[in-house]
């Protein structure tokens, strides 16, 4: 069962600021990596190494973002993440009041492994999230090849009295890939808290369906060669009822979701006690948007 919870930011934050969580959150790190930076007379005291793990975590931000807008959104990954955003932060900080207090070298440096363990810790967090959310969508996709390759198989089978039937299960089939695609497409243009429950529906509605008829055209076929006329019928409409119904379920869900009456937003105070990030300060970083 996938992990799609309601999130509170889902409905608690402006859709535009959690689209753009990726890109905020970086932003609030850069001001926080520009407050601690060694002077040029100071040693440097492994600050590079903060540095470098600094741009890894941005790189896997935006990666796991790229999976989002082909794969749907996770806002519940950007929640999850709130904490370790928030270490970092504390570590760095660490370091600024060992630089500024004139700490040895060695409090220094070890104030440095400290923030650099907390940025590998939320880079390895994004590339784990962004490994499942490929991985379920993979796993989505490979059922829904298994599905139209079971459904031409069984509608490439020797054509006799059941014909129709099979036309008939074969339309059903070709409606129900059509749904999907539309509820998709449709999920795309809602909050991501609704894409995002409207991308898990999809995904657990194929594996329903891709479960109730991955034996039918073995069944099938064994009942053709038995001439048993009635049990390929049977066995025919049930493929057809499964897929209507997987229809008729989608629809449901959509609507339930969409119906879902939110709770009243918090406007910028949630975002402020999340991210310090000012939109209005962002020209103010380096032009590219990259870690210093």
């Amino acid at each position: 069962m996938e992990d799609h919870a309601d999130s509170g930011w889902g409905e608690e934050l402006d859709e535009n600021v959690i689209r753009a969580l990726d890109e905020a959150y970086c932003q609030d790190l850069q001001f926080c990596m520009k407050d601690v930076e060694p002077a040029p007379n100071e040693p440097d005291c492994g600050f590079e190494k903060v540095r470098q793990e600094a741009t890894v975590l941005q790189a896997e931000m935006s990666k796991f973002r790229a999976e989002e807008r082909i794969n749907g959104a996770s806002p519940q990954t950007w929640e999850r993440y709130d904490p370790k955003h928030a270490a970092i932060k504390r570590n760095l900080q660490e370091v600024g009041k060992a630089r500024s207090s004139k700490q040895p070298e060695e409090i220094m440096r070890e104030a440095s492994v400290r923030a650099s363990e907390s940025f590998r810790n939320a880079s390895d967090y994004f590339r784990k999230e962004r490994e499942q959310l490929v991985q379920r969508e993979q796993k989505y996709q490979q059922e829904i090849a298994a599905l139209k390759k079971q459904l031409q198989e069984m509608r490439s089978m020797p054509p006799g009295q059941n014909n129709r039937e099979m036309e008939a299960c074969f339309l059903s089939g070709m409606r129900f890939f059509r749904a999907l695609e539309q509820e998709r497409d449709a999920a795309r243009k809602e909050p991501p808290a609704r894409e995002a429950k409207l991308f898990a529906h999809t995904r657990e509605v194929v594996s329903g369906v891709y479960r109730d008829i991955k034996a039918a055209p073995r069944q099938i076929r064994d009942a053709i060669k038995e001439k048993a006329d009635r049990a390929v019928d049977a066995a025919v409409q049930r493929v057809a009822g499964v897929f209507d119904k997987a229809i008729v379920h989608l629809d449901q869900r959509r609507q339930e979701v969409l119906a879902f009456s939110p709770v009243e937003k918090k406007s910028q105070r949630a975002v402020k006690r999340r991210i310090s990030y000012n939109p209005k300060k962002k020209e103010k970083i380096n032009e590219k948007g990259r870690f210093r």
